[in-house]
């Protein structure tokens, strides 16, 4: 009975963050990336998702998966989905907690005990990985076939079964047909499975078949995807973004304490943990602990040196499929480190203390990364998108509010948009309310605009800068209309 209700209050603890996160973002507006992959890889027919690879942001698979939900739900225009982005958005909830199932289990096959629920904790606060988690495109499907393959192939070197055999296959086909550069990821765990192999065809004989197969398995996977890219194979490997060489030499290889300190989330106290629990795990664990715990490690890091090896520039995003893997290697050498101590009462106190501390941490970052990218938008001129600050998760973004006061306030006049950061979001909701707008792109011709029209308004994702340019022409007046979501400030401009 005591161990059900550490099982269920663990559980609740770990949900919390997500649950807040859901409420938060399940239906938050669409942004760049996202309205570009919808309108030229979702809302077309097949061949354009499948057979069409002008640039990366066509995640085939995920891009597939999300035509035939649109499909499914009849919401074919762009317009539809924006007013009901919760239906597309659930499919990544369902996503967000396979991948937790998964990395539950993992922790499981290590410890037999109720304490593996700790993981959801620490992959549920981890910010980067919340940052993708209902984002509409392949990240947060990559971190679920990737920790998906790892679970099977452990599992079928454990126990064999077929079930397992077919699922790492599938996994690993998926894994890369998502997006290709998930190939630093299973090419890690196949690197892993090698070295784990020649180990122990010199130490146990007898077991290095067991790691054989599933090198020969993902092998397989590997094959099979290409085959499934044959027709925008040469796209994948020589666009204008796979193509660019690295900045320096040393470019992958300085992103790995970059995103080892973004994947930590300012919860240091983690790591002082994981430190000592490691120390445990390697003096004194059994065989299975201690390589499943140098598996998850090698997992984390060897991505980082493939892509060191390959000598091109991925974006930190690339690797944030490592954020489950990351949170199964913290939390292992911590569980391992509450069974060390020696009073039980005191190992469940600690353990739900962690879930608490984790929690507060991360609503206490996600007020902070708001108060940060709108400070930098605002005061720096800055646009915040990266791993760890995205503009379009800050209270800075609404566009669908923006434009729907904007058209309350504009009638007839002129609406220009200069200086804006998210032009296809900015297309799309002005669109939706029946806004015309013109697009300028150089100050000269703005210039000409408002000299030549009596009243028109700007909307422009640099306030200060734009009024400080305004304050230059001495025949017009300008007033900000609204700036409660700095990605779209609406000034109007009047002649004196």
């Amino acid at each position: 009975m005591q161990n059900k209700k550490i099982y269920l209050i663990l559980l609740c603890l770990g949900i919390v963050p997500f649950a807040y996160w859901l409420y938060k973002y399940i239906n938050v507006d669409l942004w760049y990336d996202e309205v570009y992959s919808l309108k030229h890889f979702v809302l077309g027919d097949f061949e354009k998702t499948l057979l069409n690879y002008p640039l990366p942001n066509n995640h085939v698979f995920f891009n597939f998966t999300s035509q035939l939900i649109s499909r499914l739900f009849s919401i074919r225009h762009l317009s539809q989905i924006a007013e009901h982005i919760y239906v597309l958005r659930l499919f990544q909830v369902l996503i967000t907690l396979f991948t937790a199932y998964y990395s539950v289990q993992l922790v499981k096959r290590v410890f037999k005990v109720n304490y593996n629920l700790l993981v959801i904790s620490v992959l549920f606060t981890t910010i980067p990985f919340m940052n993708f988690s209902l984002q509409l495109r392949g990240y947060n499907m990559s971190s679920f076939f990737l920790i998906m393959v790892v679970y099977h192939t452990w599992a079928f070197i454990e126990k064999r079964k077929n079930r397992d055999s077919v699922f790492i296959v599938i996994s690993s086909v998926l894994l890369i047909y998502t997006i290709p550069s998930n190939i630093y990821m299973l090419g890690s765990l196949l690197i892993a499975l090698v070295l784990f192999f020649i180990y122990h065809k010199k130490r146990y004989r007898s077991w290095s078949k067991a790691y054989f197969n599933p090198i020969t398995l993902i092998v397989l996977g590997i094959i099979i995807c290409t085959i499934f890219y044959l027709p925008i194979l040469k796209n994948i490997i020589f666009n204008k973004f796979s193509s660019r060489d690295a900045s320096s030499v040393f470019y992958s290889l300085g992103l790995i304490p970059k995103l080892f300190l973004a994947f930590l989330s300012k919860r240091y106290l983690l790591i002082i943990l994981f430190i000592i629990g490691s120390w445990f795990i390697i003096r004194g664990s059994k065989k299975k602990e201690k390589q499943l715990f140098t598996l998850f490690l090698f997992l984390f890091l060897f991505p980082f040196i493939l892509s060191f090896l390959h000598q091109k520039f991925p974006f930190q995003r690339v690797f944030v499929s490592l954020s489950p893997i990351f949170s199964v290697l913290i939390t292992i050498p911590i569980i391992k480190l509450t069974q060390k101590i020696p009073n039980s009462s005191f190992t469940v106190f600690c353990t739900f203390i962690i879930p608490i501390y984790c929690a507060s941490v991360f609503l206490n970052e996600m007020k902070n990364n708001d108060i940060e990218i709108s400070d930098k938008l605002v005061n720096r001129g800055e646009i915040a998108q990266n791993i760890y600050l995205n503009y379009y998760l800050s209270d800075s973004f609404n566009q669908k509010e923006t434009m729907k006061h904007l058209k309350s306030i504009s009638g007839n006049k002129m609406v220009i948009l200069y200086n804006q950061i998210d032009l296809p979001s900015t297309h799309l909701y002005l669109s939706m309310n029946k806004v015309n707008f013109i697009n300028i792109h150089s100050k000269e011709k703005l210039e000409q605009i408002i000299l030549e029209n009596k009243t028109i308004f700007l909307l422009t994702s640099f306030k200060n800068q734009m009024l400080n340019e305004l304050d230059k022409l001495n025949t017009v007046t300008s007033t900000v209309i609204m700036d409660k979501y700095p990605i779209s400030n609406i000034i109007r401009i009047s002649k004196k």
